[in-house]
């Protein structure tokens, strides 16, 4: 160990196990001696058992050729001279006594000037945060990829201090809170946005078409008892506005005292916030019937229109739905019972809307104001006949499945 030491001047990369501040200060004299005369361009400081703090008399000296730092259950403050001419910096806290603080974090990086990537990740199970009610800003405009990982609702406050240049990639996991947005600069550089929502949260990938490079990948819990659709809303309204892509899947399986999960309010809500939408799928992942019932629910909402002479989400051109049923609604037998027979009087349809229904409604909406639907996409829905296919078919420019025959022709192939 000491002959490695002695070479610490010409050290270029230095992993460090230790366990807590004692035994980090047992090889601390090599490392003060070498100083800002290092080599060194890659840092990692790992802590096993006990939370460590870097001593300041150790990193006191400005590290100009490091460039990469990693520091596994190791504590802020941090040494500045280890921060302002990294490009890397990653920590990742798995033990701790304390719950975290946003208000260190951007302490930290206050430091950071020439960050380019930055991998933040704490699983010590703290689920609470604090709230910084200082004005605080913190400007990274060399950062490209960003990675924040908390159970609480640590990253989205933090996201809110930062000013932030267009990210190659970006990751945030954490928890959503009511009246908890994300910061509008930050979503400005997405237009496409496809969700998964589950009953308590959900994961959101955003993108830009005019740049493909861009990324974003989000998942959030919900607070308990909260609706995901709402929350989603909620958290990316002001990306909301920018959107020409949606694509919202549900896993839903609901009680069955809330037999519509998403009601046609709470659609309204989302639908008025995206003027310029162009594209939209609902995607019912696991076939649950509570699912479909959005799905009606979505269409009623997108035929009602916010005024009587306009219409929600004017630009739409392409409508996706996939696994959804859009059955025949079933015949509803009426009887009239009499002292002695039971006569059968007519049959009838069932009074609840169908999708099929809601779906045929929709489309005749758009046509009649001579705003046809470019593509109308039901190619991977349950419960498919000719003769809906039939009646869709004059109502937009294009519907798929053409025909059924083709449908299964794509399917299964041709075996001859």
């Amino acid at each position: 160990m000491s002959a490695a030491f002695k070479q610490m001047h010409r050290t270029r990369e230095l992993y460090l196990r230790v366990d807590g501040t004692t035994e980090f200060g047992n090889i601390a004299f090599p490392l003060r001696q070498s100083g800002p005369n290092t080599v060194l361009e890659i840092l990692e400081v790992h802590s096993d058992h006990e939370p460590l703090e870097l001593p300041d008399d150790i990193f006191s000296e400005n590290y100009g050729k490091l460039r990469s730092l990693k520091l596994i259950n190791a504590f802020p403050p941090y040494p500045p001279g280890l921060l302002c001419n990294i490009r890397h910096l990653t920590v990742l806290w798995s033990k701790r006594r304390d719950p975290p603080t946003v208000l260190s974090l951007l302490h930290m990086l206050e430091s950071c000037i020439n960050i380019e990537e930055f991998d933040f990740r704490d699983r010590t199970g703290w689920d609470r945060t604090d709230i910084v009610t200082s004005s605080i800003s913190v400007c990274l405009p060399k950062l490209r990829r960003l990675s924040l990982e908390n159970i609480s609702s640590t990253p989205i406050r933090l996201l809110n201090h930062l000013t932030l240049p267009a990210l190659v990639s970006s990751y945030i996991m954490g928890t959503s809170e009511h009246g908890l947005n994300m910061p509008s600069a930050f979503m400005s550089f997405y237009d496409s946005c496809r969700v998964d929502i589950a009953d308590q949260s959900f994961r959101a990938d955003f993108t830009s078409t005019t740049n493909p490079t861009l990324s974003a990948d989000v998942h959030l819990a919900a607070p308990l008892w909260s609706n995901g659709l709402e929350i989603f809303r909620s958290v990316f309204q002001a990306d909301f506005p920018l959107l020409r892509s949606l694509d919202v899947g549900f896993s839903s399986r609901m009680v069955l005292n809330h037999p519509h999960p998403y009601p046609t309010t709470i659609w309204k809500e989302c639908l008025e916030n995206l003027p310029n939408l162009q594209e939209l799928t609902f995607r019912n992942i696991f076939g649950y019937g509570a699912c479909d019932q959005s799905a009606i629910n979505l269409l009623l909402s997108l035929s009602s229109g916010p005024t009587p002479t306009a219409c929600y989400c004017p630009h739409l051109r392409n409508l996706t739905f996939v696994n959804v049923s859009v059955r025949h609604p079933p015949e509803k037998i009426v009887y009239a019972l009499t002292e002695d027979v039971t006569v059968w009087l007519s049959p009838s349809r069932a009074e609840e809307p169908t999708i099929r229904n809601a779906l045929l409604s929709y489309v005749i909406g758009r046509s009649r104001d001579h705003a046809k639907l470019a593509k109308l996409d039901i190619s991977e829905c349950r419960d498919i006949d000719e003769p809906l296919l039939e009646s869709l078919e004059p109502l937009v420019d294009e519907i798929l499945p053409k025909s059924l025959f083709l449908r299964d022709e794509m399917v299964f192939g041709d075996f001859n």
